[in-house]
């Protein structure tokens, strides 16, 4: 009988599950969306307003890492007492592709250092970095999120599937999982089969869905895709609520 997929929120249980600005309230989206997106409304307060998000694209995370490592106390301030109602963020790390630079001394020195700061990291990855998680013991604290591209892609095979890589996530990480977008007019599970069978994981996915209307359009495939095969749906709450507007 296939696993019956998360199709509907219950309490996120992740220790550190709220983001600068947007938390992932709810378990699959803590997993998922929350890479992306969150509820702010779930977000505790301060002085009003809602914190920032924290998501750095590879193309920017070696210059805000210079600019920030030294200065990562953002709540230095606060009194011991208010400090205790502090959620620690997420820091999500997408891209682009991140761990093209999970070399990079300096790099590799600001996620120790948010780790050691007891901040959440996450990876968004297409899983073809094999990481070396013996010289680099740091990401076996952090979460990966993988997402591999399929066929449709139009990128060659050898290109976009690295087993080892995957295999390599799925045994060293703190945790890893798939996510993937899906929609009618392509049959994912075949390959996402594939996938599997070398190497397993939970699996989420989402519709495709660049404005409110292509989302509605594509969200009960999803949801049927998932019933079917016994996978996670996530939605895409940020189309839901802003629309196409960027920066969120």
């Amino acid at each position: 009988m296939n696993k019956i997929p998360n199709l509907f929120a219950s309490s996120c249980s992740l220790p550190a599950c709220s983001a600068l600005g947007f938390c992932g309230a709810t378990e699959p989206f803590s997993k998922s969306d929350t890479l992306n997106f969150a509820a702010a409304q779930r977000l505790p307060r301060q002085n009003g307003s809602a914190e920032k998000s924290l998501n750095l694209t590879s193309e920017n995370s070696l210059n805000f890492a210079a600019q920030i490592s030294s200065n990562l106390n953002l709540h230095s301030s606060v009194s011991p007492q208010s400090a205790k109602l502090y959620q620690k963020p997420i820091v999500v790390i997408t891209g682009g592709e991140p761990l093209l630079h999970h070399k990079e001394a300096l790099f590799y020195e600001f996620v120790c250092e948010l780790l050691a700061r007891g901040y959440e990291v996450h990876f968004e990855t297409n899983g073809t970095i094999f990481v070396d998680f013996e010289k680099f013991l740091a990401y076996k604290s952090c979460v990966f999120a993988v997402s591999p591209k399929l066929s449709n892609s139009a990128e060659p095979r050898e290109r976009r599937l690295n087993f080892a890589a995957l295999r390599s996530l799925k045994q060293n990480a703190k945790d890893s999982f798939y996510k993937f977008v899906v929609s009618p007019e392509f049959d994912a599970q075949p390959e996402i089969g594939e996938i599997l069978a070398a190497c397993e994981s939970e699996v989420y996915c989402m519709p495709r869905g660049a404005d409110r209307r292509e989302l509605e359009s594509g969200a009960q495939f999803c949801v049927d895709f998932c019933l079917k095969n016994g996978y996670n749906y996530s939605d895409r709450l940020h189309i839901r609520i802003w629309g196409e507007k960027d920066g969120v």
